[in-house]
């Protein structure tokens, strides 16, 4: 699976929160052949290329990176973000995580195991505890129950544009 975001971002008007937000436009491609754009919109878009660095590392972004980006020190942007989104730095990786993974699961034929591991789970146990946890069914069952749906990015676009994730990992 391929990543690619856009350097172009670009503010907006967010009607339903009467707030600006930042759209974060991204192109995934898709071993099968297929490939998905998505726009991921942020409530607050200095926390952008956090999120864009985020979802093209598969979650795996170290604190100290990720406050590169937006030019703090790690204990600010630390703070910052748990303001700003009611969970850690960390619990919002797992969450990117876990929903690449549900994309991916619905995108594809690649056996759990597999994606366990390209999402850097040592365990595969672990990562269906996890991924559990996160949507209240096993990879397999959500799988099935959503073969013809392809939004678990756009339900982590709505826990993150939101200002307010709610959700530890």
């Amino acid at each position: 699976m391929r990543i690619t975001t856009f350097s172009g971002a670009e503010s907006a008007h967010c009607e339903d929160r009467g707030s600006r937000f930042m759209q974060v436009p991204i192109h995934i491609e898709l071993p099968n052949g297929q490939s998905i754009d998505h726009t991921f919109k942020l409530a607050n878009p200095h926390f952008a290329p956090v999120f864009q660095q985020m979802i093209m590392k598969k979650g795996k972004l170290s604190r100290e990176a990720a406050a590169g980006l937006v030019h703090w020190s790690s204990s600010h942007f630390s703070h910052n973000f748990r303001t700003e989104f009611s969970c850690s730095f960390r619990s919002a990786q797992a969450l990117v995580r876990l929903h690449l993974a549900a994309l991916y699961l619905i995108s594809t034929e690649t056996r759990v195991s597999e994606l366990a591991d390209w999402l850097g789970y040592s365990d595969p146990k672990k990562f269906g505890e996890a991924f559990k946890r996160c949507f209240a069914m096993s990879p397999r069952k959500y799988r099935q129950t959503h073969r013809d749906l392809r939004e678990p990015l756009g339900a982590l676009q709505k826990t993150f544009a939101s200002g307010n994730s709610g959700t530890d990992v």
